[in-house]
């Protein structure tokens, strides 16, 4: 797990000079915005004691990609902006909220039904909102989506945390 911790570490350090040079050249595209803030949030996570500055970063990033544009791969760069709200815990502490986080992903998962991330994520808000039910709906239809395109290769990692997810609710009110 140590050498995870390092390796994902280092990733992020690269990534994020990797997309500041994206941002560089172009400062009004969508990826460089939206790969910074998802890179930046990753190192707050591999980096605690700057985990406050850099969650901060990245959702100044995360806001600037819905800025430029919501749409992106299935909505994207709100994906990023609710999963920085309902992960990261809330003001004073860092940038979270977890009612603004999930109003962005009800209204994510009404704009692109397709994208079974966008669910994932909103089983995820409203299990840490302890809405049990509602989180219980949301992880099982993530089970439901068939593996085509990219969830042929992502699905399988989410599959199994929404089918953990349903094990630990199962029997809460």
């Amino acid at each position: 797990a140590l050498v995870e911790e390092i390796k994902g570490a280092e990733w992020a350090t690269e990534c994020v000079k990797a997309t500041r040079i994206a941002i560089q050249s172009q400062p009004n595209a969508v990826q460089g915005h939206l790969y910074l803030g998802i890179c930046k949030s990753l190192l707050a996570k591999h980096q605690p004691s700057e985990s406050q500055k850099l969650s901060k970063a990245a959702m100044q990033h995360a806001r600037k990609a819905v800025q430029l544009d919501p749409s992106y791969d299935d909505g994207a760069p709100n994906r990023l902006l609710g999963a920085l709200l309902i992960y990261a815990p809330p003001w004073p502490t860092s940038v979270g909220d977890l009612d603004e986080g999930l109003e962005i992903l009800e209204t994510l998962t009404k704009t692109f039904p397709k994208s079974p991330v966008n669910f994932f994520l909103l089983a995820e808000g409203y299990r840490k909102a302890e809405l049990t039910l509602d989180a219980l709906r949301q992880y099982k239809r993530v089970l439901s989506f068939p593996p085509h395109g990219t969830w042929r290769h992502d699905g399988p990692a989410y599959r199994k945390q929404a089918r953990q997810a349903l094990r630990n609710l199962k029997g809460r009110p």
